[in-house]
């Protein structure tokens, strides 16, 4: 079942992400877009209808070949006109010419941890110009509602974790940004199921106590045991009483043939029944009589 629902959210994640990738990818075609003619007006309003549709709430950029920041949406003061091609995945995508999802990162001035999403801008005919990017506040709503879907049991939540092991948003808000192999409730054993996205280097962990996961099973457990227990009580008693119904007549039956053995004709056999015991009383004591 966690298995299960890991896989499922993490398909989810993965097509939220290729959507909101989709149209960081469509600034390139919106009226007007070329960062080489000077004219910003076109990626300008581009870059604000982006922001306004996607999961981006730290806002959206357009960036030269260099990694120059040319303009942001909205604007931040700090961000626009400095040089951001240090920061992993813009070095990866200007190296690759490729879309790239970055892990948990700080922002400098601000020290801030965010996740950048950028892929290549590229001109009329096919060649990378810039890049285009997106920064998500891993604490922000965006990722969180993701994690909110899935429900299991009373206390089970999910985990949206990078590669290095830190974990981007969480149902459990007191888990965001915290190493994932820590649990919820320390020294409580875990069952998890974990599935891996396709669009970035994430994972999707489904977490629940194994005391809350297997009581249903530990109670039908108990309920076979008793149920056990109770079969095999019948089965003794209705053993006994068939013992008893066979061994009772037979021993009549013998009692009374060591007693025709000895001449004793005198102690006839009781009614026995109709079965085949009391055929056999039928035959001792017409031979009992014909003697």
């Amino acid at each position: 079942e966690r298995q299960t629902l890991a896989q499922a959210t993490a398909g989810y994640l993965d097509y939220i992400l290729q959507q909101n990738l989709a149209r960081l990818e469509s600034v390139r075609f919106a009226p007007g877009v070329d960062i080489e003619d000077g004219d910003l007006e076109p990626e300008k309003r581009a870059l604000r209808s982006t922001y306004l549709s996607s999961i981006f709430d730290e806002g959206v950029f357009i960036a030269d070949r260099q990694g120059l920041v040319l303009w942001n949406e909205p604007t931040r003061q700090g961000f626009g006109g400095t040089n951001i091609s240090r920061y992993p995945p813009v070095r990866q995508s200007l190296e690759s010419s490729k879309p790239a999802i970055s892990d948990v990162f700080t922002v400098e001035p601000s020290g801030k941890p965010v996740l950048l999403t950028v892929t290549p801008l590229r001109n009329t005919g096919g060649r990378v110009v810039g890049l285009v990017g997106g920064v998500t506040d891993p604490t922000g709503r965006a990722l969180r509602e993701v994690t909110q879907l899935v429900q299991l049991g009373g206390s089970g939540y999910t985990d949206i974790i990078d590669r290095n092991g830190l974990v981007l948003a969480s149902s459990l808000s007191r888990r965001i940004l915290r190493p994932a192999k820590e649990r919820a409730a320390p020294g409580e054993a875990e069952l998890v199921g974990a599935a891996p996205l396709s669009t970035a280097p994430w994972s999707v962990a489904v977490r629940q106590p194994e005391n809350e996961a297997l009581a249903s099973v530990r109670e039908m457990e108990q309920r076979f045991v008793l149920f056990g227990v109770l079969s095999l009580a019948v089965a003794l008693f209705l053993s006994w009483g068939m013992a008893r119904s066979l061994v009772s007549p037979i021993g009549q039956l013998t009692d009374a043939a060591r007693h025709i053995a000895r001449g004793d004709l005198t102690h006839p056999v009781p009614q026995l029944g109709s079965d085949e015991i009391g055929e056999l009383n039928i035959s001792f004591n017409r031979m009992a009589s014909d003697i």
